[in-house]
């Protein structure tokens, strides 16, 4: 069987936040690892030859055994369950098996009875060919989309890459560092919400899609799970959203990136903001209003 339902990004925009919380509801059922990539794994696969193959093959296969390493599950100890056998057959299955359609559909065989979801920012920056395979197989899935200032998203993200993920203060990292990763294209891509909106409803209806705003994680977390667990139509009851925790605010807003930096990437992304304020106003009203607040400044 394959998923019900994806919640397919934006990176840094809330999605572990909204994992933790969908695998809390008793009628939901998410894979023990958080992200799969497979979708994404398949396409750069696909657009790679011969030892780049392998090379490629072999550097997720080492990412993946990083990520069962470092998973603690619920933190008890192991024991011969049922349930921690189960976990582990699915932990091997994940890591040994020949990746194909017929391998991702086995990942959510534990899940029969529930509703099956899978959370993978990855799927945000698909191209269409990959997202046609996704409906080729899941043709009535609901799709779930976060989105988050993307001057915001951006800096999120050079920090956990190059500070975090290295093990670097971030005083160590040059600026020109910082903005050779902005410019990146991926890095581009990522925060290009419109772009990934389209995509994906070339495919699925406006009734099969659910978007949200990072802020919202923080402003209103209860209403927000209300508003997915009625989109998802499993039950909504105080005691599924009452310890949905709000996701506290951290140094990765505008106010702490450095000024040449903050004025950098409002200046990559001031058209894109524009375009989403048309669309969506709300909290995109206030996006626009930051980056012009950021572009008014002399550096």
């Amino acid at each position: 069987m394959f998923p019900e339902f994806l919640c397919i990004g934006a990176q840094r925009a809330g999605t572990s936040w909204l994992h933790k919380n969908l695998s809390r509801h008793p009628q939901i059922w998410m894979p023990p690892i958080k992200e799969i990539h497979y979708f994404d794994e398949r396409e750069r696969y696909n657009s790679l030859k011969g030892f780049e193959r392998l090379a490629y093959v072999y550097h997720r296969q080492q990412k993946r055994w990083q990520e069962v390493i470092k998973h603690k599950g619920d933190g008890k100890k192991f024991n011969l369950s049922e349930i921690e056998l189960k976990k582990f057959l699915w932990k091997t299955n994940y890591l040994l098996n020949l990746r194909n359609d017929q391998w991702y559909e086995s990942l959510f065989a534990m899940g029969a009875g529930k509703k099956i979801g899978e959370v993978t920012p990855e799927y945000s920056i698909l191209n269409e060919d990959s997202v046609a395979h996704v409906h080729q197989l899941m043709p009535d899935a609901k799709i779930i989309f976060m989105m988050r200032n993307p001057i915001q998203r951006a800096w999120s993200h050079a920090v956990k890459k190059m500070v975090r993920d290295r093990g670097r203060k971030i005083e160590s990292v040059s600026e020109a560092e910082f903005i050779n990763h902005f410019d990146n294209s991926k890095s581009r891509l990522k925060s290009n919400y419109l772009r990934t909106i389209k995509t994906w409803k070339k495919y699925y209806s406006e009734k099969q899609f659910a978007l949200a705003f990072y802020e919202e994680v923080t402003d209103c977390p209860q209403e927000l799970l209300t508003r997915i667990f009625n989109f998802l139509e499993v039950e909504v009851s105080p005691k599924y959203i009452k310890k949905a925790a709000r996701k506290t605010k951290t140094s990765a807003n505008p106010g702490y990136i450095p000024s040449n930096l903050a004025h950098h990437l409002a200046g990559m992304y001031y058209e894109d903001i524009e375009q989403l304020n048309k669309h969506f106003g709300g909290y995109t009203s206030t996006w626009l209003k930051d980056a012009n607040q950021l572009l008014s400044k002399s550096f």
